[in-house]
């Protein structure tokens, strides 16, 4: 397990192999929050990746 910060600057764990797909999801939900998208939007687009 390693920490790593969410898009929020919040810290949590996750499974080291998990590392890049967590980074990636974590912009793209930062930039979806930037868009003004709503969170069951975000989810949306994230199930669709």
């Amino acid at each position: 397990m390693i920490t790593v910060k969410s898009y929020d600057g919040k810290l949590v764990r996750i499974p080291e192999e998990k590392k890049e797909e967590y980074e990636k999801n974590q912009k793209l939900i930062k930039m979806y929050l930037e868009q003004g998208k709503t969170k069951e939007e975000i989810k949306k687009l994230l199930a669709k990746e």
